[in-house]
């Protein structure tokens, strides 16, 4: 793959208090957003282990369908449907045959 074939979009961020980090969004005109990344990464894990891994598969393999499809989505886009649609699915915590 070239290397300018992959846009990257690179926003500096600041800490704050208590693990949170203010980001400068560039949407809605460059505003700055509080964002809590340590709470994401602790409601991802607990999401996916009770699923037996299956969040972090399920998210691996829409992002590389992503990347494919050269569709404008953002990871975050992806990624928060999964942790919320898959464990109100009968086979959400099955092997990741299921997933199609």
């Amino acid at each position: 793959m070239p290397f300018n074939a992959r846009k990257v979009e690179v926003a500096p961020a600041l800490p704050c208090q208590e693990g949170d980090c203010l980001v400068c969004d560039t949407h809605s005109s460059g505003r700055c957003k509080l964002v809590h990344p340590e709470v994401d990464i602790a409601a991802l894990d607990g999401t996916d282990t009770g699923l037996n891994g299956n969040v972090r598969k399920l998210i691996r393999i829409l992002k590389q369908w992503q990347r494919h499809s050269s569709l404008p989505i953002e990871s975050l886009q992806i990624e928060a449907p999964v942790k919320e649609v898959l464990p109100r699915l009968i086979y959400g915590g099955c092997d990741e045959f299921r997933f199609d």
